[in-house]
């Protein structure tokens, strides 16, 4: 775990391709928090964390959707 988490925000969306992918949400929220950002700008998150800023990160489903 590379920071505790704060406010968690996923769009209805993602809610709905994570559903028919038949994928945990949970399973992304690790990921996150232990800093793969996915095909976010790691960069621009690590820059965020330093600053108590959102940090925003983007994955793609076993099915290709992200």
């Amino acid at each position: 775990m590379k920071f505790p988490l704060g406010k968690v925000t996923v769009k209805d969306d993602a809610l709905v391709f994570l559903a028919l992918a038949g994928q945990d949400p949970a399973f992304f929220l690790d990921k996150h928090q232990a800093g793969d950002w996915g095909e976010e700008d790691p960069s621009r998150n690590d820059a965020a964390l330093q600053k108590g800023e959102m940090l925003l990160s983007r994955y793609r489903t076993l099915w290709g959707w992200s």
